[in-house]
């Protein structure tokens, strides 16, 4: 009987032993995890940053959209840039032509489960579109609210003006988000990510309120990756000030306006010193 006991305490010890390690390892497992997939976003986010750069160098001014005929997407300006000159000579705007829904695995992340399906277009990275498009206006938006905008409607950007103004280093480009459309979409609200004094906290709300308040968002713990105009990526809390948030998509601040009504946002959306760290 000694003995049985003997075997009974050594088994849970060794029981005891394994239970230990396997706690210690399994959270070092999934940090490691989120390390990698995080780092994966981060390279997909830069590689279409360096596109965007090589796009300007070569055309004097940052890409854009047409919500109108012909239709075009932003990333398929970008395709001759990002080594995908074959869809872009495939289907140009206007053929008739619909661009496919292929895979692009630089606009994935691997936290975003929506944007690893490779039968789908779907897009994990978005564009700093500035204020939502004012409907029935020119321009629909201005150059002051944001980076990227529908051509037909709105002038084309340069990086100039943001060294001009707010800055390159200061200006976001790029972001995550989960809920975004397919990268063949000329719609605003489906490849960009947006800002507006009337949302300054983000609302869930369907239809024109979701519209006015699609902003950046990840599964990564807590933050969002997201690119800036000289091209670096770094995190940013989820949980940031709206209106630093704003401040950081605005190229000049001081001169953010509504383009339906030409009237300056309100003057606490404006440029403020930016909180270190933000």
């Amino acid at each position: 009987m000694a003995a049985l006991h003997a075997e009974v305490r050594d088994l849970l010890v060794i029981v005891s032993v394994i239970c230990l390690i396997l706690a210690i390892l399994f959270p070092g497992t999934y940090y490691w995890t989120e390390a990698r997939r995080n780092n994966t976003c981060r390279n997909n986010m830069r590689s279409v940053a360096q596109g965007i750069a090589q796009y300007e160098g070569a055309r004097n001014f940052l890409p854009g959209f047409s919500q109108g005929a012909p239709r075009r997407s932003l990333v398929y300006e970008l395709l001759p840039f990002m080594d995908r000159m074959d869809l872009h000579r495939a289907y140009p705007p206007g053929s008739g032509n619909k661009v496919p829904e292929v895979y692009l695995e630089y606009l994935a992340c691997p936290q975003n489960p929506r944007s690893l399906d490779r039968h789908s277009a779907n897009t994990s990275i978005v564009f700093n579109v500035g204020l939502p498009d004012a409907v029935n206006a020119t321009p629909s938006d201005l150059p002051a609210n944001g980076l990227f905008f529908d051509l037909r409607t709105s002038k084309t950007m340069t990086s100039q003006f943001l060294v001009d103004h707010d800055g390159t280093t200061n200006t976001l480009m790029l972001s995550e988000r989960l809920d975004a459309g397919k990268w063949t979409s000329t719609i605003e609200a489906e490849i960009g990510f947006v800002w507006h004094p009337r949302y300054a906290r983000p609302v869930a709300n369907a239809g024109a309120d979701r519209y006015f308040s699609v902003r950046p968002n990840s599964n990564h713990p807590g933050v969002v990756n997201v690119g800036f105009a000289d091209g670096h990526v770094r995190t940013l809390s989820t949980g940031i000030d709206y209106r630093v948030y704003a401040q950081l998509m605005t190229p000049h601040g001081d001169g953010a306006t509504y383009p339906a009504t030409m009237q300056p946002v309100p003057e606490s959306f404006r440029n403020h010193p930016l909180p270190e760290g933000y």
